[in-house]
């Protein structure tokens, strides 16, 4: 199997297949320094309890029918925190599923203040 070409960076470093910058770890890092844990994020014991039974209730994805891993927000707890875990606000969905509509509706931190757009 063919390996992928070695890319540049942004910065203009060569960097191998596989590999990531450092300029890109470091602001890996930073992002990741600055977000709120994810209790802060409404993500605590409650949070973890409800998920469990509500994945025991509902093991299939609702987008691809794939064993559910992951619980989504319908509206997001920023949005709604009063929706935070209100069965209905809730669908069950593959790792896949989620990272996919988690990138679409976050639009890749977009307007984020971590990634110097936002508010």
């Amino acid at each position: 199997m063919a390996r992928r070409p070695a890319s540049i960076c942004g910065c203009g470093l060569r960097i191998a297949s596989g590999e990531r910058c450092p300029c890109a770890k470091r602001r890996k890092a930073a992002a990741d320094a600055a977000r709120p844990s994810a209790a802060a994020r409404g993500y605590d014991a409650e949070w973890r309890k409800l998920r469990s039974r509500f994945l025991a209730a509902h093991p299939r994805c609702e987008a691809c029918g794939a064993a559910a891993h992951e619980v989504d927000h319908v509206q997001s707890v920023a949005e709604r925190p009063d929706l935070r875990l209100a069965w209905p606000n809730l669908r069950a969905l593959c790792k896949s599923c989620h990272s996919r509509r988690t990138a679409r509706d976050q639009a890749f931190g977009r307007g984020s203040p971590i990634a110097g757009r936002g508010t």
